[in-house]
C-alpha cells in the first residue's frame, strides 16, 4: 500500500481541536479586553465626576472669602434662599432646618437650589457644570463655648473669636452625566466679623 491509502485523518482532528483551543482563548482575551476597557472608562468618568465637585469645593470656598466679610452678610443664610441655607438652631444662626430637597438625588439639583461652576473656570473635562450649596452652621471650633454645655453635639458657641463655620455641598458629573459624585467639606472664617 502506498502512503496516501494509509492515513486515517487523526492530523484533520488535531487540526480542528487546536483550531477550537485557539478559538476559546481569543474569544476569552476579548471579553477581558472588553471588560477592561469599561472598568477603565468607569474609573475616566467618575475622576472627572471627582474633579468637577472639588472645583465647585474650591468656588464655593472663594465666594464665602469674598462675600462673607461682615456680620450682616450672614443675613443671607436666612432659609429664603436655598442655595444659603442655615441648619442650626436660634442664637447660633438663623432658625432653620437647612436643606428641604435631597441632596443625595443628582436629579434635585437646579438653578433654584444651588448654583453652577462654569466649566471653563473649573477646567475640568466635563460638560456638565458641578453645582454647590452653602449652609451656614453657626459658631464653633475649639475655642467656642457651648451654649447648652450638657450637651456635647452641639458645634455653635458663644464665644466672640469662634470662627464662623459653612458645610459647603458639591455635585460633579462625569462626561457622560450618568456619574455623579458628591463631595462634603467644611469652610470656616475666623471670628470675630466686623
Amino acid at each position: 500500500m502506498s502512503p496516501q491509502t494509509r492515513q486515517s485523518g487523526a492530523i484533520l482532528f488535531v487540526s480542528l481541536i487546536l483550531l477550537l483551543v485557539l478559538t476559546l482563548i481569543g474569544v476569552t482575551a476579548m471579553k477581558t479586553t472588553t471588560l477592561q476597557e469599561k472598568m477603565a472608562s468607569s474609573h475616566r468618568q467618575r475622576a472627572i465626576a471627582m474633579q468637577a465637585a472639588e472645583a465647585a469645593v474650591r468656588q464655593a470656598e472663594v465666594w464665602l472669602v469674598n462675600n462673607v466679610t461682615k456680620i450682616s452678610d450672614l443675613a443671607r443664610f436666612d432659609g429664603s434662599d436655598e442655595l444659603y441655607a442655615a441648619v442650626t438652631s436660634a442664637g447660633c444662626a438663623p432658625a432653620h432646618a437647612g436643606l428641604t430637597w435631597d441632596y443625595r438625588n443628582p436629579a434635585k439639583w437646579s438653578s433654584a437650589n444651588s448654583d453652577r461652576v462654569p466649566v471653563a473656570v473649573a477646567g475640568i473635562r466635563s460638560v456638565y457644570q458641578p453645582r454647590y450649596v452653602i449652609e451656614y452652621i453657626g459658631r464653633g471650633g475649639r475655642n467656642a463655648t457651648p451654649l447648652n454645655p450638657t450637651d456635647k453635639t452641639t458645634v455653635c458657641g458663644t464665644d466672640a473669636t469662634a470662627p464662623y463655620m459653612f458645610r459647603i455641598t458639591a455635585l460633579g458629573l462625569g462626561q457622560n452625566g450618568e456619574t455623579p459624585y458628591l463631595l462634603q467639606s467644611h469652610f470656616y472664617i475666623p471670628g470675630p466679623l466686623k
